[in-house]
């Protein structure tokens, strides 16, 4: 297998990027820090602001702010494979850190950490069991709710799936 020079395989004119700057090691340039963690852009390439702009948006969670939120759950209907749908009654709260943008997940034995997934439609939990299996909570605009548990037990599957609202508190 020939090995072939990286900088051969460059599309761009000499003028814009002469092969002199090539050869030269560059520092990386700092772009700013986000929740604590730093950024850097490597090789010191100029990048438009807008693009920067553009990346630091992805990756900020859009409903974090300097405030904190606080959602109260209440499910009504539990569904699974093995009963089916029945009515049912299964409360939690959610706190998130504005500062920090940690979730946590309140519930009748105690706390737990959960990562806040914050959309354009929805924001949703997921907490990471020691099994590897997921529960998660998705909480809608008009408030409905649904909780999804992919639970393992003697190494079966418990699928179930709760139906209910989450509001706001303030």
């Amino acid at each position: 297998m020939k090995m072939q020079n990286r900088a051969s395989k460059v599309h761009c004119s000499e003028s814009q990027f002469p092969r002199e700057d090539l050869a030269k090691p560059k520092r990386p340039s700092y772009m700013g820090q986000i929740h604590g963690q730093d950024y850097y852009l490597e090789y010191g390439r100029s990048v438009p602001k807008i693009f920067v702009l553009i990346f630091l948006l992805f990756i900020s969670p859009p409903a974090l702010s300097s405030e904190s939120s606080f959602f109260r759950c209440n499910f009504s209907q539990e569904c699974g494979s093995e009963i089916g749908c029945r009515p049912a009654s299964m409360s939690f709260d959610f706190a998130i850190n504005g500062s920090t943008g940690e979730a946590t997940m309140l519930g009748n034995i105690g706390s737990v950490s959960v990562v806040p997934v914050f959309g354009s439609s929805a924001i949703s939990f997921v907490h990471i069991l020691d099994t590897g299996a997921v529960q998660t909570t998705t909480i809608y605009p008009n408030n409905s709710a649904v909780h999804s548990r992919h639970t393992i037990f003697l190494n079966d599957p418990i699928p179930s799936q709760w139906h209910g609202t989450c509001e706001s508190i303030t």
